[in-house]
């Protein structure tokens, strides 16, 4: 009778048009099994076996845990089951917390938190196992479920194909709390496809410090992507930065970090899981002050920007894979200790700089080629302010003017493209007045202020600017803290002034080492903070909901 049904179901499959053969074969199998063929199968519950394993036991809050999952034929006669493509979704993993909160994740989760959904095959990609061989999978369990917070958890995986399931035993996994001592993040100063944003972080135990390499979305920043143990230093009070990367396909990040004795220490981390390499020193001037920006290169190597305080130059240092280090310096006219600077990183690894002559409040805006710094500084522009400038933004904008937009709709473009522009210089400026600070959109290119915002308020005079970042919009995105610590945000776009208290509890002062943190898809700005020294936690302070994906 069994035999019967089995046929049955094969032949009502053909006529409804399933001819994938991973369904056929999948039909055709029960009926073999059914048969008698393999009597001590069972069944395709016993004719696979689902196995995972972890690499750790035990890690961090906020860790990266990497695990593989295989699937083996254990049947007599080849099977064909569906493969472990991502889009086929066919493997589940169910985590039971110390709540016995229950939650399940699979290959596409961590695109589901960006707020992109995409739906299995009706028909799986599928392959076909010889009797004893196995497909794997191997992923990251930070990126299937985000962070989780500490305790001790039991994971299971399970495996669906057509008409086929098998389950793992279950793993034992633990995660420890932290004490965070420190948290920064690369500058969100770039131009190119979206790539992660970088961060690190240290857990300090009782003698030592932990430095923790991470990366997050690009368009929701608070989806963590990969975090991974470094190194572990003596200095307890070390701050690390990690260096922006200069494509999605970069091999390797980079953490660096100055020493007591104002030595450079760098570490490089491989983004395929692998153990980091050990530290590399380098031996710094004394008279050398960091500027904030380093950049991790496709070939490997770093490089890091630094002002001599005693000449006044820029100065590139770079690291290699091997640990060999190279030194350039070009001049900064009217530089000056204390200036007013900033830098963005472009594509094809260029570098683009700007700073303030304080004394006559010129405007400087240069490009250096990466690959090619023989050149030394090229495409100089000035702007004079009409009055001392206390912070700079420098932004690329690619977008099409309004003249060549113009043109296009007329029919009078020769072939003008986003893709295809020499991006402008576009930077942001403030400056203070007694009572307010004048915000300044300068296009260097046409030595024009295009967009002026004044915020205004008594309070200000005793505000310093934190941090800022230039919107997926173009206006800019400022963060103040008072003399006691507590925090302020404003935006140009509507000019407001507000308190970071009234928006979340508890509150959330300068000791939490706060940054600001742009979306790429959605136009959001994300406060990230450390929360109680136990976690990194990201506030949401301007979004635009109409395009917000499902939390």
């Amino acid at each position: 009778m069994m035999r019967k049904t089995c046929i049955s179901i094969f032949i009502i499959l053909a006529i409804l048009g399933y001819t994938n053969p991973v369904i056929l074969s999948a039909a055709s199998s029960l009926t073999d099994m059914s048969a008698g063929k393999d009597p001590d199968a069972g069944g395709s519950d016993k004719s696979m076996v689902l196995d995972i394993d972890l690499e750790r036991k035990e890690v961090f809050y906020g860790e990266s845990l990497f695990f593989s999952i295989t699937l083996t034929n254990r049947f007599d006669e080849p099977l064909s089951v569906a493969s472990f493509l991502d889009t086929n979704r066919s493997v589940t993993i169910t985590l039971t917390g110390p709540d016995k909160k229950i939650l399940k994740a699979d290959q596409m989760s961590h695109k589901e938190r960006d707020g992109i959904y995409v739906d299995p095959p009706r028909n799986p990609e599928g392959t076909s196992l010889a009797p004893g061989e196995k497909i794997e999978l191997r992923g990251d369990l930070l990126q299937w479920f985000g962070i989780m917070k500490p305790g001790s958890y039991t994971l299971t995986a399970v495996y669906k194909g057509i008409m086929r399931l098998a389950d793992s035993p279950p793993v034992k996994l633990r995660i420890l709390p932290v004490n965070i001592a420190s948290s920064t993040i690369a500058a969100c100063r770039g131009l190119g496809p979206a790539v992660p944003w970088c961060a690190s972080w240290t857990h300090k135990s009782d003698d030592t410090a932990i430095i923790f390499y991470q990366q997050q979305s690009p368009y929701l920043p608070d989806n963590p992507i990969f975090c991974i143990n470094a190194a572990t230093v003596q200095q307890m009070d070390v701050r690390p930065m990690a260096a922006l990367i200069a494509a999605a396909d970069c091999p390797a990040g980079h953490v660096y970090w100055q020493a007591q004795d104002k030595g450079l220490f760098v570490v490089k981390v491989p983004l395929d899981g692998t153990m980091p390499y050990n530290p590399v020193r380098v031996s710094l001037d004394t008279a050398l002050a960091p500027m904030d920006g380093a950049l991790s290169r496709i070939d490997g190597s770093i490089i890091t920007l630094w002002t001599d305080e005693k000449t006044h130059e820029c100065v590139v240092l770079g690291v290699d894979a091997s640990g060999k280090t190279m030194e350039h310096r070009f001049t900064m006219n009217g530089h000056e200790t204390g200036s007013v600077k900033t830098c963005s990183w472009g594509q094809n690894e260029r570098l683009y700089l700007s700073w303030v002559d304080g004394s006559s409040r010129i405007i400087t805006y240069a490009l250096l080629d990466l690959k090619d710094m023989d050149k030394g500084i090229q495409d100089t522009l000035h702007y004079t302010m009409r009055k001392p400038v206390i912070w700079m933004d420098l932004y690329l904008d690619v977008s099409l003017t309004q003249q060549e937009l113009r043109s296009l709709y007329l029919g009078k473009g020769e072939g003008i493209t986003q893709g295809d522009k020499k991006p402008r210089p576009m930077i942001w400026t403030v400056s203070r007045e007694p009572g307010s600070l004048i915000c300044s959109y300068i296009n260097m290119p046409e030595g024009t202020i295009d967009n002026e915002a004044i915020l205004k308020s008594k309070a200000l005079d005793a505000y310093t600017i934190i941090c800022s970042v230039v919107t997926a919009k173009n206006e800019l995105a400022l963060l103040f803290a008072d003399t006691s610590g507590n925090l302020y945000y404003s935006c140009t776009a509507d000019m407001q002034i507000r308190p970071i208290r009234k928006m979340t509890r508890p509150n959330i002062t300068l000791r939490d080492y706060p940054c600001l943190v742009k979306g790429i898809t959605y136009d959001s700005i994300y406060l990230r903070y450390v929360s109680k020294g136990r976690s990194i936690q990201y506030l949401r302070l301007d979004y635009d909901e109409t395009q917000a994906p499902i939390d």
